[in-house]
């Protein structure tokens, strides 16, 4: 019997969420892993060529792009696309990846499961 509550419905309008900066992006949290049950956590980045990180790997998490706005590179494990505005990429747990930013900026979903954390920065400890 699982002892996980299910999750309350959330709605969240346009340029609502907690905003932080998170490595040179501009960062709006639209969904927690606690208010999705530990399911997944939905975040919009804003970002710029200030913002690409460096080749990483999680081992515990999936890690899901939208790409909203601008271009932007992403490689995973070797292989290189161009995304523009509604690419998709999921790049699983072990996946070798980044990101590059060709646009002045790009905005971009990011949907993050697996280790439960609260906040992207979490995600990444």
């Amino acid at each position: 019997m699982s002892t996980t509550a299910p999750p309350a419905s959330v709605i969240r309008e346009p340029d609502v969420g907690e905003v932080t900066w998170f490595f040179n992006a501009l960062m709006t949290t639209k969904a927690t892993m606690a208010e999705t049950s530990g399911a997944y956590s939905l975040t919009e980045l804003l970002v710029t060529a200030a913002s690409n990180p460096p080749m990483h790997v999680q081992t515990d998490e999936d890690e899901a792009f939208y790409i909203l706005e601008g271009e932007v590179e992403l490689e995973v494990d070797g292989q290189i696309v161009v995304a523009t505005p509604g690419t998709f990429a999921l790049v699983a747990r072990g996946a070798a990846h980044c990101f590059r930013v060709l646009t002045e900026t790009a905005r971009m979903l990011v949907i993050c499961s697996g280790k439960p954390a609260d906040n992207l920065a979490d995600f990444f400890h």
